[in-house]
């Protein structure tokens, strides 16, 4: 799939988060549970994140006291249509925010992924 095709398919979502700041408001808007905003422009200052799609089976989850599953918000987004899931952040293949929707796509048997992939 060529550039160009990826971003028209995925059109809601801006190719790059600029800065600490877009990343964390990208995070507050899709986030169910409340996250530290100090905590998040410190993890991601001096940041960019590019939009990528990327195979599911290349991911991993990150440290489990950091996506604790609750079945009520993986039912949230088993509702979704995959095509239009919001994007997950990802840092060195490893998933920062956006658990439950992977855990989603990966029981849809989804074989590829939309993240934001966070640039140091």
């Amino acid at each position: 799939m060529k550039i160009k095709e990826i971003f028209e398919s995925q059109p809601q979502f801006p190719p790059i988060l600029r800065g600490a700041r877009e990343i964390a408001d990208y995070c507050h808007t899709w986030a169910i549970d409340d996250m530290s905003d100090d905590m998040m422009l410190e993890y991601f200052r001096d940041c960019n994140a590019v939009l990528k799609l990327v195979p599911i089976n290349t991911l991993q989850e990150g440290p489990p006291d950091s996506n604790i599953s609750k079945p009520s918000k993986e039912a949230k987004y088993i509702k979704m249509n995959p095509k239009t899931m919001p994007p997950i952040i990802v840092s060195n293949s490893v998933v920062i925010d956006g658990h439950h929707r992977f855990r989603v796509a990966k029981k849809l048997g989804l074989k590829e992924i939309w993240i934001y992939d966070v640039q140091y």
